[in-house]
């Protein structure tokens, strides 16, 4: 134990000392012990496919990477068992790293293990399946809760489906069909640009004319030659139609604009009143998106509060703000954190 100065949080001033601990060691313990969360690739989890919500799946499956001496440790505590045979790991890359190797041009299975945690609802059962055909763990349900430890978050939401809507889908094809005009209009300002000559076929020596500036060419009639005519006002035409569809992809990505009193061919983003109405129409979308964000994240610290209620069987010793500032420790037993809790966010 030492004294320990308590400052001022505005002038810095000392106002007391207090009897502190001070604990030194150096071996290596466990000093954290709570739940927590990890994003999980769409890409290794699957669902139920008739399911309507995480709730009513009849099973979920979750496909970990892990490198031979994770899953060793893992089998020396107990957790995984059966595991010879699997160091020799086997890559996946073709079937799951296409994105990965066409861009980044890096694999994210290389050298490591399969394996598959089965959870059944309806048996309760976890079952974990390594490279497919290794059956290293069969257990009961491990959480009192009896709920999935997942949790979906979809920034936009549909009915009955877990996955819920992206952006893209929204916008696909209409950005499918912009790139495919502005490309069009590109090749008729390429063709007016680099014109293409018409030549009668009468015409003596074209293999010698050269097309270039202050260039002669000596014909029998001017008439012999002349360059194909391109009407230049179908690039306007593109670009009016470019416009409409610009205007539609902000209307479904933010919002109808005549709800703010304007429609999209009549608002001007180079004014203010235009980029309030604009500005105006992302707010309320990205409102929309953190609520259901937030939203996700309640059923999160309800799955905190029930692994923490399950897990924690002696009491703990909570760090907390006491008299002046001082920091002060208050003990919590098991039994406090029992009962059913009503959570609520606030960002």
């Amino acid at each position: 134990t030492q004294m320990v100065p308590v400052m001022h949080p505005q002038t810095g001033e000392q106002m007391g000392e207090f009897l502190g601990m001070v604990e030194a060691f150096e071996d290596k313990s466990v000093t954290r012990d709570q739940p927590c969360f990890e994003v999980v690739d769409v890409r290794d989890w699957v669902w139920h496919s008739a399911a309507t919500s995480l709730d009513q799946a009849p099973f979920v499956a979750h496909r970990i990477w892990y490198t031979w001496d994770e899953l060793e440790r893992l089998a020396k505590l107990g957790i995984y068992n059966n595991i010879e045979g699997l160091k020799e790991s086997r890559d996946f890359s073709d079937e799951y790293n296409e994105r990965e190797l066409s861009i980044h041009n890096a694999s994210r299975t290389k050298d490591m293990i399969e394996v598959w945690e089965y959870w059944d609802k309806a048996k309760q059962k976890v079952v974990s399946i390594a490279n497919r055909e290794h059956l290293i763990r069969e257990s009961d349900w491990p959480f009192w809760h009896g709920k999935y430890p997942f949790v979906v978050c979809s920034s936009m939401p549909e009915m009955f489906m877990i996955t819920g809507t992206s952006d893209v889908e929204l916008v696909e094809e209409l950005q499918m069909l912009l790139w495919e005009l502005g490309n069009q209009r590109i090749d008729n300002l390429k063709l007016i640009n680099n014109m293409i000559m018409l030549i009668r076929e009468d015409a003596m020596d074209v293999s010698g004319w050269e097309y270039a500036p202050g260039e002669q060419w000596l014909v029998g009639d001017v008439n012999q030659v002349k360059p194909l005519e391109v009407n230049p006002a179908v690039a306007q035409y593109s670009l009016e139609a470019e416009a409409l569809l610009k205007g539609d992809l902000q209307n479904i990505t933010g919002g109808m604009p005549f709800m703010s009193g304007a429609e999209s061919s009549s608002i001007d983003q180079k004014t203010a009143t235009g980029v309030s109405i604009v500005t105006s129409l992302a707010q309320k979308r990205l409102s929309v998106k953190r609520a259901a964000v937030m939203h996700s994240m309640k059923r999160k610290v309800e799955l905190d509060i029930s692994m923490i209620q399950q897990f924690v069987r002696e009491p703990r010793l909570v760090q907390v703000v006491g008299r002046m500032g001082a920091p002060e420790f208050m003990a919590i037993p098991p039994e406090d954190l029992q009962g059913e809790y009503v959570v609520s966010m606030a960002p």
